[in-house]
């Protein structure tokens, strides 16, 4: 159980209200381990410092500037906020170190706590870190602790904030950190929670809420964190292209409307980590990001922050935080969000936190601000934050987000009394508020700003939408004709692709297909048996000497067609034509023969005016599939002494018959051998220096 006492205080003194916040959550608190601080950037830290200690001087102390603060009172500025905590089941250590360089600092402030507590197996740590932005590298904080540690720690925080002003952010990260020691700068705090308790739960998330408005794009070239080039094309030029030649007003000091993001993915879920640009000028080469990482090799989208989006993602990330405590009761809430939002959210930004009342209720102390850069898991369970299996353990330094952590318990409450932080809240406020109430010119100022602030958003967001609604009928524009193109080609290419198929053997055009969607891009090479079939028309070449090409044409495709057409029902396939004479292949010796008779009857029959006859030459045996040539011609064909045996047989044909040679014979069904009218002989074939014995079929 986690004992909590939590004090506010907006007076017009610093010292005061660090006296009255420590007194007030003093008594509700009245023996803490632990304070946590959160206070306006623009009070004096010293004398915020003296008011707390001057209550609590015994107490380890970690806290931040802000600047803006919130709470279960919702949105306030120049307050400070102080939450005392006592508990049996959760170990506090508080750790504060001048930083000298942003990783070692924080590995050496990890590597002294894990000597103080050994034997962490089994127990679940928890820090809460504050630090200073100004060197902005704040993301090394979490390399440091990363390194030392035996296992990824869930961290949250953000970095202190120093005054925020809408167009001069000199200070944006000169901030305070509170330590038991005093107020520093460039100074770490580390607030380590340590539990073995079955009932102690911690439960984490973060949302940034975003619209794309461009497709990803890669960095190609960038050194750190300044990008130069995206896909290639100069960064500025792709900035211009998107958001047209306003885009430096666009992502500058007073509008921050448009940031990237790079996802992030575990095959279970994703997240969009927001990038943010900063210090863009004319003269400008690159693009320097925050957080500092190196952004060589990213993947960056152009997203808009729209501020309905963040305020219902502020709602998800408290409803995640919620979920992820699987039953336990919320005992306290840290809320830090990116000081960005404040000044997206302008007018709305009250809403932020109200989305996080709405889900955790009254009766659960929430503290939290605006800080420059805030950190935080991008899982909601411990159990997954910690796990290095997962591809998004750990923590990171986030940007434009709110970042929420949660501790809750299982255990049952000592008594069933909760407090109304709200009411309670509500009365410290109105207390303070007596007799330093603003004039009512003094608010009229204010809310002037506030109007020529969002007036000058909602020009920029105006001009850049103009620029929007442009280019995308230009891409449409661009998009349709690039389709038509397409469609055109994929129509030729169905047309190539249909001519080529033609032109080809089925075998040689199947392998090739095949080829490709492998990706290998050639047919190999192989080695199998088959059954070969030389076609050759005699007497054709002495008729093509004397006849016209259009005739010779006509006539070698008259006695050709039907007999293409009676090789491929016989399964057979063409592998090519040699002038007036046809090789074909097929699997079998049956079915070669068959296709043979058919053949000769055809010719006898429809073909009986042609004054032409077929020799037909059939063999089997074993030959290669081979690729010859180069890469300027190439073709796949049939080598081997099978081969030429065959084209021996056709040659040796008597006009009209079928011979075969005798080995490949023996294969024929004898069924289909008893109905044949045939003559087995011997004789001499070129290339063969002893008679080879043959059948010769006649048909009839």
């Amino acid at each position: 159980m986690l004992k909590i006492g939590l004090g506010t205080a907006s007076r017009n003194s610093s010292y005061k209200n660090g006296v009255l916040a420590a007194t007030r959550a003093l008594e509700q608190c009245p023996d803490p381990d632990a304070a946590l601080v959160i206070a306006g950037s623009g009070l004096e830290a010293s004398e915020v410092f003296a008011g707390i200690k001057s209550v609590i001087a015994e107490v380890p102390l970690i806290g931040t500037s802000s600047y803006h603060e919130t709470s279960n009172l919702g949105l306030v500025t120049g307050s400070v906020t102080v939450l005392l905590m006592r508990s049996e089941d959760i170990e506090f250590t508080v750790m504060s170190h001048p930083v000298t360089t942003p990783v070692k600092t924080a590995e050496k402030m990890a590597c002294e706590y894990l000597a103080a507590h050994e034997g962490l197996s089994g127990s679940r740590v928890s820090c809460l870190l504050f630090g200073d932005q100004k060197h902005e590298k704040g993301a090394d904080y979490l390399k440091g602790l990363d390194g030392a540690f035996p296992f990824p720690v869930p961290v949250s925080g953000g970095g202190s904030a120093g005054r925020l002003h809408p167009v001069d952010m000199s200070e944006l990260t000169h901030g305070w950190q509170y330590a038991t020691q005093g107020p520093t700068r460039d100074n770490l705090g580390l607030l380590f929670m340590k539990s073995s308790d079955v009932n102690t739960v911690f439960s984490y998330s973060f949302e940034s809420s975003f619209t794309p408005v461009a497709p990803p794009v890669l960095c190609t070239r960038a050194s750190g964190n300044i990008v130069f080039e995206v896909d290639g094309l100069s960064i500025l030029d792709y900035l211009a292209s998107c958001l047209g030649q306003d885009y430096l007003k666009l992502l500058g000091e007073a509008d921050f409307k448009y940031q990237f993001i790079t996802s992030l993915t575990d095959g279970s879920g994703d997240a969009g980590l927001v990038i943010s640009p900063q210090k863009i000028s004319a003269a400008s080469e690159g693009v320097p990001f925050f957080p500092n990482v190196d952004m060589s090799g990213v993947t960056l989208q152009l997203v808009y922050m729209n501020r309905e989006e963040m305020l219902q993602g502020s709602r998800r990330a408290a409803e995640k935080a919620l979920e992820a405590l699987d039953g336990a009761n919320p005992e306290m809430v840290l809320v830090i969000s990116c000081g960005l939002r404040y000044l997206l959210l302008l007018s709305r930004v009250s809403e932020e936190i109200d989305m996080v009342r709405s889900v955790f209720g009254p009766h659960v102390p929430i503290v939290g601000g605006y800080c420059a850069g805030e950190y935080g898991p991008l899982y909601s369970r411990y159990s997954e934050v910690t796990d290095r299996g997962k591809s998004m353990h750990g923590s990171r330094q986030l940007s434009c987000s709110i970042s929420i952590m949660v501790i809750g318990s299982r255990a049952e409450k000592a008594n069933g009394i909760s407090q109304d932080y709200e009411k309670l809240l509500k009365r410290f406020e109105e207390f303070d508020s007596l007799g330093f109430r603003q004039s009512e010119y003094e608010r009229l100022a204010v809310l002037e700003e506030r109007l020529c602030s969002a007036e000058a958003a909602l020009q920029s967001t105006e001009r850049t939408l103009r620029n929007l609604n442009r280019a995308h009928f230009e891409l449409g524009q661009e998009l349709k004709s690039k389709n038509e193109a397409l469609e055109q080609s994929n129509t030729r290419n169905e047309m190539l692709r249909s001519i080529i198929e033609r032109y080809t053997p089925k075998n040689v055009f199947r392998k090739a297909w095949r080829s490709v969607d492998m990706g290998t891009y050639s047919i190999p090479d192989e080695e199998w048996r088959c059954v070969m079939m030389f076609l050759d028309i005699k007497g054709f070449t002495s008729f093509a000497d004397c006849h016209d090409a259009r005739s010779v044409i006509r006539e070698i495709s008259r006695i050709f067609s039907p007999i293409v057409d009676l090789i491929y029902s016989a399964g057979g396939d063409i592998d090519k034509f040699i002038g007036d004479c046809i090789f074909a292949v097929f699997e079998n010796e049956n079915a070669a023969i068959e296709c043979g008779l058919e053949v000769q009857r055809m010719m006898k029959s429809a073909l009986a005016d042609s004054p032409f006859s077929l020799r037909i030459g059939i063999n089997s045996g074993r030959v290669i599939s081979g690729n010859v040539g180069n890469d300027t011609r190439m073709d796949n064909t049939l080598i081997g002494d099978a081969v030429n045996l065959a084209q021996r047989m056709e040659a040796n044909c008597t006009p009209g018959c079928i011979l075969i040679t005798d080995q490949a014979f023996e294969a024929v069904d004898s069924a289909v051998a008893q109905k044949l009218n045939l003559t087995r002989k011997k004789i001499m074939v070129k290339g063969k220096s002893a008679e080879i014995s043959v059948v010769e079929i006649v048909c009839s």
